[in-house]
């Protein structure tokens, strides 16, 4: 990967972080400052982020991520959870099959009770020594 490209998804990264992360919730899909940042970027004429990037989806998932641990004791109270990076792949249609990272949350405790399955591609093949898992409960 290039300089230059690592520079674009680092600013996509950026500005899905800056739209879903600052500021009161999405209300269907728009925040406050996403319509504040599409206003200026039209009267300057540029185009800042690329919201139909991997990378612009990423960055707006970790608002969430970061809320999850940080805010939701008292609601997570006797959740267990892992987040890991997945070596082995999973298809991720339509783009094919990668290694990726997943949270993975269940009740402490009960047997079988996973409710949440998430996981994000990484887009890329990954060697086993590559992968890790950190579990935690609240």
């Amino acid at each position: 990967m290039t300089l230059w490209r690592l520079a674009t998804h680092a600013k996509d990264i950026f500005f899905g972080i800056f739209d879903y992360g600052v500021g009161p919730p999405p209300i269907l899909g728009v925040t406050p400052q996403g319509f504040i940042r599409h206003r200026i970027e039209s009267l300057l004429r540029v185009h800042a982020a690329n919201e139909d990037s991997w990378s612009y989806t990423i960055g707006s998932y970790v608002p969430d991520a970061v809320a999850l641990p940080a805010g939701g004791y008292a609601a997570l109270d006797g959740v267990s959870g892992r987040i890991a990076l997945d070596a082995s792949v999973h298809p991720f249609p339509p783009y094919g099959k990668f290694s990726h990272l997943q949270l993975d949350l269940w009740k402490t405790g009960v047997k079988g009770s996973n409710f949440l399955t998430k996981r994000v591609p990484l887009f890329a093949k990954l060697s086993k020594r590559w992968q890790w898992a950190k579990k935690f409960s609240f």
